[in-house]
This record gives C-alpha cells, structure tokens and sequence, in this order.
C-alpha cells in the first residue's frame, strides 16, 4: 500500500513532507551552538560547539545528504561535509540512549523515541520518576559497553564529573579510533578506553561480524542475518568480560551500565555477573528488538536479569529494557 502511494505521489509533494517532517531538527540543528566546523587531512568532519566540545565523525553517507538536500535551505550556514556529525551530536550527545529521561529535563519535539523512556506508556510523573533513577551523578562510576563513536561518553562524562569514572569498550576499528580521537580532543581524563568487545568469555582475535557500516557489527552474526544484512565479513577483535577489565583497573562497584552491542546483550550481562552482584546502586539500559535464538532480545534479557538478582525490570513497547537495584 505505501509503495503504490509512493508510486502514485508527485515528488514534489514527497519532498515537501519530508521537509514538514524534519521541522524539529531543522530547529535543533539551527540552535545548536556551533563554533566552528570543518574537515581534518584524514577527511574526517568535525564540529567544534562554542561550550568547547569538539566532535570527530565519519564523512555524511548517502542516506544523510538526502537528507541534507530536503533542508538545506534551512540550515544555510551547516557545511554538507559536517551535516552527518551534527546529526549524531543531536541524536547522541543531546539525548544519549544510554541516559534514559534525558529529554525529560532538555525538551525537544525531534524524534522523541530516542530518549529510552519514551518507548513506555508512562504517565509524566512516573516517566520524571524513573529518570530521576536514571540520573548520573559526580563520582558514579559508568561500563559503556559498545560506545561507538563516544558522543554518549562524553555526556556521560560531563554529568560524573572529574571524580567519576567511565570505563568505554568499543571493538569496530573504525568506531574506535574515532572513540579515542573524541576523548583526547576534549581531554577527558574519567573516560578509559577499552579496545574490545565485551561477552562471557576472553579470546585473542576473535570473530566478529561487520558490514562495512559502523553500527552494523556484532559478536552475533546470526542476529546481523535476521536484520536482513547480506553483506556481513568476517574481522578479528579481542573480547574480555567486563569482570575481567574491571577487576585490573581496581573497579568492583558500578553504578550505571549501558550495552548496545546488536545482539550480544545477555553474553555481555553474563560476563560483569560478578560486578552486577556486588553494585547495590546499580541502573542498566539495553535495547531487545532484535531477534536471537527464537526469540525477541527483550525476553532474553528480562529473565536473564531476573536470575541475575534485579527485581526492577521492565521493557518498552519496541523492546528498551531497563533495569534498577
């Protein structure tokens, strides 16, 4: 039905829906304090905010210059070449799916299903509850897990504080060198880096599946094959339990998790049993609409926690799970 309205509808009237659609960015991307934007000799772009943060990003895919081609009159002064980390500084530093109710204390109108919260039918004063559980504050300590390029990271780092701590696992290579690119810039100093994959058990040069687009890889390659990614190779990354990596750097306690690994979620949950148990103040977030093993991950991960001794669990209508001590 929507392909034959598609087929049947002048492009300009497409055009024009999509324009009224990404209003709300339009006004999100024309408030955002932008200093100074660019493209480094490696052909990265970057985007420097007058607060002082600086953000490395991948070059703007096809996708997002479609994208940039319905608004660009409205965004006159936004260079092309930077539009993709623009839209990632809104998607994931202005409202980071690892800080569930984000949006409760910075409203926006833009895509509001990317605050985790907003995937529940909560009344305002039990959403504004929950977030408020949810709340980073100075000297918690954080497990990033699968941190990607680490706008998240950094707004999680900016909430701990200098006394806080983060400790950041990403394996894609590309993600990664863009993760600690992002952290030295803006010289974090509670952020430690982590250069692999997180799971239940440690190996050397492990398998791991991409296809070729960053946020489409994971330890699971029969998760990436339901999504229907045809093109999936095969790359070799270190994979450790968090338990692992925590206990050399003297963490036993945690207070805030966040995993979004595509797939892998329960392996790396059962890997950091030891540091769930002992963390009394303890809050984790996970996405479960992917499909493993029979299933939608969102059920795994229920009962998966449940075993594990979280008694505050619950799961959001596309699949959020979140989880409290």
């Amino acid at each position: 039905m929507k392909q034959t309205i598609k087929k049947i509808t002048p492009a300009w009237a497409i055009k024009r829906l999509r324009k009224y659609r990404l209003r709300h960015l339009v006004d999100e991307i024309n408030a955002l304090p932008i200093e100074q934007m660019g493209v480094d000799e490696k052909s990265f772009p970057w985007v420097k905010l007058r607060e002082g943060r600086i953000f490395y990003g991948l070059p703007t895919s096809n996708d997002e210059q479609k994208l940039f081609g319905c608004i660009k009159r409205d965004i006159s002064s936004i260079d092309e070449r930077c539009f993709g980390v623009i839209s990632e500084i809104i998607d994931r530093y202005r409202a980071p799916r690892s800080l569930p109710g984000e949006l409760t204390r910075f409203p926006s109108r833009y895509a509001p299903i990317r605050d985790p919260l907003n995937d529940y039918d909560f009344s305002t004063n039990v959403t504004k509850k929950i977030a408020s559980k949810f709340n980073l504050r100075q000297g918690d300590v954080v497990v990033d897990i699968g941190a990607f390029h680490g706008f998240g990271t950094m707004r999680m780092a900016d909430y701990i504080g200098e006394n806080g701590k983060i400790v950041a696992f990403e394996a894609n290579p590309v993600s990664l060198d863009l993760l600690k690119r992002n952290i030295v810039e803006n010289r974090l100093a509670n952020v430690i880096v982590v250069p692999k994959a997180a799971s239940n058990y440690t190996k050397e040069a492990s398998k791991f599946y991409y296809d070729g687009v960053p946020t489409g890889n994971s330890l699971r390659g029969d998760v990436l094959e339901n999504l229907g990614i045809n093109s999936i190779v095969e790359i070799k990354v270190d994979v450790d339990t968090p338990d692992n990596v925590l206990s050399q750097i003297g963490i036993d306690k945690v207070n805030h998790v966040s995993i979004t690994v595509n797939g892998g979620e329960p392996e790396a949950l059962e890997g950091m049993a030891n540091t769930i148990k002992a963390s009394d103040n303890l809050r984790i977030t996970m996405p479960g609409w992917y499909y493993r093993d029979g299933e939608r991950l969102d059920v795994i991960l229920e009962r998966k926690l449940v075993q594990m001794g979280l008694s505050n669990v619950i799961k959001g209508k596309l699949g959020r799970v979140l989880a409290w001590k």
